[in-house]
């Protein structure tokens, strides 16, 4: 939810919002405005916003709740940005010290030989997407509904108890929670699953267990959360067991059986074995591997893969493929596509995120379809991305983000894998694959 020191941001966010449209200030609007703005952002963002739940966010509704984050990201993404966290980060620059921006090479990308692969198969489409998949945003509830803002209150968690444990091994995994606030006098008690708040189960104050299930490998934190307030945190940690590859996102993931892998000079998938995307939206294909790499810091590593998209499709012209270093305080991202969709990349480097819409990151824009060798380098607090040995983009003030647990390589669709290294500050292989 969107606290209350961010509702001018919201009042600008619904300015730039009328500005683009051109129908004049919105206490004019008719209901049928409303109603047509909720149809062109459908159309515009795939998400699905009432007439009334718009009426309510422009203040024409009295209510006292304010908008679900995910109502932020859509209202974000109408008006041109990547979400909500990228209007806000936008529009707090000017307040906060200058951050260092990506040093960006020109770009003259070579494209290596065609590197052994499998041939595949066309996969068809069922309907026009209204917007191709972004290298690594999961989308949002249709309807996004509004709630009521929370409770805050402070409470000491000196006597409260937050465990859990895992019933088996593999994926998916049930967590088993236990949790005690010992007499506090908790109104509204929640689990966070992990830093996502939209990933949040309702308990009962006087009860001591609840259960949640987790569907992709990694690490969480999750949290122990009162009134509003977070007592406790507990880590959960789900390794991959080997690489696993899935197909889908959050609750509706498909998940490949080891004779559906292709391992002959690259990680695939077979052809026969890609659903088709459902109507309106280009899934993801992501290859992981998380696993216990003891004492590898996310403050000087450096990961190597050569990697491709393999899905051709009219409706994916932009052929997204995104890297992610999965850390135990943060993560690394960095998405790849072909050129003239660079505008809509985000880079997330722990700390540090960049926007296509406010940096050039035309070096990041590469034939994504064909082998790309992809390598990323961190120490000294900077962050160095390579394609195919050529420098493509340094970013400094890299916060550490804890210790390395895990890889997840992301393709719209379906990709290839091959030739991953992971080092440590000594320049020791930690991790090594050739398929």
């Amino acid at each position: 939810m969107v606290p209350t020191a961010d509702a001018t941001l919201l009042a600008r966010c619904l300015q730039e919002i009328e500005s683009r449209l051109g129908w004049g200030p919105a206490e004019a609007w008719s209901t049928g405005d409303f109603e047509n703005l909720s149809e062109e952002m459908l159309q515009a963002t795939g998400v699905s916003l009432s007439a009334t739940t718009l009426k309510r966010v422009w203040g024409r509704v009295q209510y006292a709740s304010q908008p679900q984050e995910s109502t932020l990201n859509t209202l974000a993404q109408f008006a041109g940005y990547e979400h909500w966290r990228d209007f806000r980060l936008t529009h707090t620059r000017a307040e906060l010290p200058p951050e260092p921006a990506p040093i960006l090479t020109e770009k003259s990308v070579t494209t290596p030989p065609r590197r052994r692969g499998l041939l595949w198969g066309s996969v068809a489409l069922l309907a026009v997407v209204v917007l191709g998949l972004l290298a690594w945003r999961r989308p949002e509830p249709a309807e996004p509904a509004l709630e009521e803002a929370p409770i805050t209150a402070a409470y000491d968690p000196a006597g409260v108890t937050f465990e859990a444990e895992t019933v088996t091994l593999g994926l998916p995994n049930t967590v088993i929670f236990r949790y005690d606030y010992h007499g506090l006098p908790v109104q509204k008690a929640q689990l966070q699953q992990s830093w996502d708040e939209s990933r949040r189960l309702d308990l009962d104050p006087t009860g001591h267990v609840i259960t949640a299930t987790y569907q992709l490998p990694g690490y969480y934190r999750a949290k122990l959360v009162a009134d509003g307030q977070i007592l406790r945190e507990h880590d959960v940690y789900l390794t991959s067991n080997g690489w696993l590859a899935t197909w889908g996102e959050r609750d509706d993931i498909r998940y490949f059986l080891p004779e559906e892998l292709a391992k002959k000079g690259a990680l695939a998938v077979r052809p026969e074995a890609v659903p088709e995307p459902p109507e309106g939206s280009l899934r993801p294909m992501e290859f992981h591997y998380v696993d216990r790499w003891e004492g590898l810091s996310s403050a000087h590593f450096t990961l190597e893969a050569s990697l491709r998209n393999t899905f051709r499709s009219g409706y994916s012209p932009c052929q997204y493929v995104a890297v992610m270093v999965l850390c135990t305080d943060g993560a690394f991202v960095v998405p790849l596509a072909q050129p003239g969709c660079v505008g809509d990349l985000s880079l997330m480097l722990n700390n540090q995120y960049v926007s296509g819409k406010t940096a050039d990151l035309s070096a990041l824009g590469v034939a994504t379809d064909a082998w790309q060798r992809f390598r990323l380098e961190v120490a000294d607090a900077q962050a160095r991305i390579f394609l195919n040995d050529v420098p493509a983009a340094t970013v400094d003030s890299i916060a550490s983000a804890g210790q390395v647990v895990g890889l997840r390589f992301q393709f719209a669709v379906a990709g290839e894998l091959d030739d991953v290294r992971l080092t440590d500050s000594e320049g020791l292989i930690r991790f090594e694959e050739h398929f």
